[in-house]
């Protein structure tokens, strides 16, 4: 499996599909992407790929876990995939606690907080997760991403 952030990672402004699913199996389809690098991430997703679900309006945190289940397709002029939540995370992780993080100098995120959807690594998965107080399903296998320090 790999990660985006989540690693992908999906920034969304909406909180129903993490904050009142949890504990349900529930899928929804992740459409809207148009900046070209987003889409880039998105279409080179994959089932059974993770995510990690961001809310980027007032709570700016990550909140959740989602995995994908479809391949990328084209809907009109979009590019959509399906995907399915998985778990709420043990307590959101705020934008402010990621900044702060060493291990996490190199997510993009950090940098560019209105890309919504961007690769994150295994490393940047597991402390995620790590801050969370929560532990993410061990990928089976990762896009060997790496960042530069």
């Amino acid at each position: 499996m790999r990660h985006v952030l989540a690693a992908l990672a999906l920034l969304s402004t909406a909180t129903g599909f993490v904050t009142e699913s949890a504990g349900q199996e529930e899928r929804t389809t992740w459409d809207g992407v148009k900046n070209a690098l987003a889409l880039i991430h998105l279409r080179a997703m994959r089932p059974g790929d993770g995510l990690l679900l961001y809310h980027s309006g007032k709570e700016k945190a990550v909140v959740g876990r989602a995995v994908v289940d479809s391949a990328p397709r084209t809907e009109g002029t979009s590019t959509v995939v399906e995907m399915r939540f998985e778990a709420q995370l043990r307590r959101p992780v705020t934008l402010a606690e990621l900044k702060a993080e060493r291990d996490l100098a190199g997510l993009p995120l950090i940098r560019n907080t209105r890309l919504s959807v961007m690769p994150v690594t295994e490393d940047e998965w597991e402390a995620v997760h790590r801050l969370a107080g929560s532990t993410g399903k061990r990928p089976e296998a990762l896009p060997k991403i790496s960042r530069k320090r």
